[in-house]
């Protein structure tokens, strides 16, 4: 009995206070000192045992969830009929914060599906990009050229990064409040250290690209529509091979509706703010370049952005048109000074597009018509970099002489047999009267960019292919014709996760000759004045 109370008192003397003990105490002191330790000893492992009994409560709840057997699809009724797989909330209850008031039933419930239902109960989504890699030439560091034209296939040498999140902040009685925040950029990786303000060319570039509010259920004329504001992408479409989006409602700030079921389809409706440096009018004349502040003032600058998509029409088609507006907000100064000539005319400008989206060989082919005026126009007679944008990096100069220009596009990714994949892009392009950054006001172009991309499939995690990539473009102003054509073939074996030329992750290993037959236009040279480049390298491009 005293080999067991003696450590027992020892440890309870331990943990009476120094100042207890201190000086001259009787025995029925040092008693009665050792009795409240003790029994505060007992309360404090009774309240640590609950606690830690209601924790494995929950705990095996949990387990429970996960451990059970899972089917890979909904389990069918009596009468034959699916059932739709569900899951019941699991909620705290009131009195005892620790336990669990409803058991979870995840019998028929995939991982996917309990993949999601973890993500609604915290209330935040994330997802991202990423493109890094590797590579070299047989002369010197490797340039990117005409991506936009020839395809970015093994033509690309930087790395993107793309970091969105949206935090659920409220939802209740279908209504919902979500914060959205996201970081994008860009890498030259080409130094040990590049900073996020270094620009492109001298290290990286990186930026807030969306930081808005979204919401859901307050519109009672459009429950199920998204009313958003702040800084946001909200309609991005992209001709995938060439790196370009050929419509894209952007801005610093703006408010808009999306996804409102109206008719046969979905509207979204949208404004923009997306103000411009415009220039003094010698800017970017006769090789005059302006990078000091005071060779150009900041314009207001607005958009309005209409949307009618998802219009069924044939075989499982749907139809979508956009149309944009984008005009300047201007003062009574900014005006006096555009009149007198001392700085370029911000003039509005126009965007249409008409496409049709069709299931085709057990792919997916989109066709579409799209025409522009003014700095809108411009952008389409750009070799890379060919997205219809108001104004050129968030400048605005030359003279834009009210001309129109025109495409048509054709994209997809079709299998040509049970092994072979393919994925094309043809893009048509003509316009008359428009201002060109290489060759001035009053230029007429026609252009075709075309990229092939056919794969034989070894299997899920396995492909080896080929990219070939032609283009051709003139330039005609003054009675002066301006001429630039190319053509690039990548090889590259590629390691997957699915079968889908656009499926990611994906890792490639690659090698790509690059060929300029004429550049009048951009004047660009490969390393050593040289007018073709042979590189090779590794790149790796995920989505999560």
């Amino acid at each position: 009995m005293r080999s067991f109370l003696y450590p027992t008192i020892s440890a309870l003397t331990l943990a009476i206070p120094f100042s207890s003990v201190a000086g001259e105490m009787t025995i029925e002191n040092r008693l009665a000192l050792l009795e409240k330790a003790f029994i505060q000893a007992q309360e404090k492992q009774i309240s640590t045992e609950r606690e830690l009994r209601e924790t494995k409560e929950t705990l095996n709840t949990y387990k429970k969830f996960f451990d059970t057997p899972v089917a890979n699809s909904a389990a069918p009724s009596a009468n034959g009929v699916a059932e739709t797989p569900r899951v019941e909330s699991v909620q705290p209850d009131a009195q005892t914060p620790h336990q669990v008031k409803k058991e979870v039933k995840a019998g028929d419930l995939t991982l996917s599906q309990i993949s999601d239902y973890v993500k609604n109960d915290i209330g935040i989504e994330t997802h991202g990009y990423m493109r890094t890699g590797w590579a070299s030439t047989i002369n010197g560091a490797p340039t990117a050229w005409a991506a936009g034209s020839l395809g970015r296939f093994g033509n690309e040498y930087d790395g993107w990064y793309d970091l969105f999140m949206m935090k659920r902040l409220y939802e209740e009685d279908g209504k919902s409040v979500k914060a959205a925040f996201n970081l994008e950029g860009d890498l030259g990786l080409r130094r040990n250290g590049e900073s996020f303000d270094r620009g492109y060319m001298g290290g990286g570039y990186g930026g807030i690209t969306a930081l808005y509010l979204s919401t859901k259920g307050f519109l009672p004329f459009a429950p199920e529509a998204e009313f958003w504001l702040g800084k946001n992408a909200p309609i991005k479409r992209e001709v995938q091979m060439f790196d370009w989006k050929h419509y894209y409602t952007d801005g610093g700030s703006g408010v808009g509706i999306n996804g409102w079921k109206l008719g046969p389809g979905e509207l979204s409706l949208d404004v923009m703010r997306a103000d411009v440096d415009n220039y003094k009018s010698y800017c970017f004349r006769f090789g005059q370049s302006c990078v000091d502040s005071s060779d150009y003032k900041t314009v207001n600058t607005n958009m309005v952005d209409i949307m009618y998509s998802k219009i069924p029409v044939f075989d499982n088609s749907t139809f979508d048109v956009h149309t944009k507006y984008a005009w300047a907000n201007k003062t009574s100064k900014d005006k006096k000074l555009e009149d007198s000539g001392e700085y370029y005319n911000v003039k509005p400008s126009y965007q249409l597009l008409l496409a049709v989206n069709t299931p085709v060989l057990r792919g997916n082919n989109e066709i579409s018509f799209q025409m522009a005026n003014n700095s809108i126009a411009s952008s389409y007679m750009n070799i890379s970099g060919s997205t219809g944008m108001f104004e050129y990096a968030s400048m605005y100069y030359g003279n834009h002489t009210n001309g129109t220009g025109y495409r048509l596009m054709n994209q997809g990714e079709i299998y040509l047999s049970d092994k072979v994949i393919m994925q094309d892009a043809i893009v048509y392009g003509w316009g008359e009267d428009l201002f060109s950054y290489n060759t001035g006001a009053h230029t007429d172009f026609n252009s075709l960019r075309m990229a092939l991309r056919p794969s034989y499939i070894w299997d899920k995690n396995n492909q080896t292919g080929f990219e070939v990539g032609y283009f051709n473009q003139t330039n005609k102003t003054s009675g002066t014709s301006y001429d630039e054509s190319g053509y690039k073939i990548t090889l590259a074996h590629t390691f997957k996760t699915d079968f889908s030329l656009l499926s990611r992750p994906e890792i490639r290993i690659y090698s790509t000759y690059l060929k300029a037959l004429e550049n009048e236009i951009d004047n660009h040279q490969f390393n050593d004045g040289k007018n073709y480049q042979v590189s090779f390298g590794v790149e790796g491009e995920v989505f999560w």
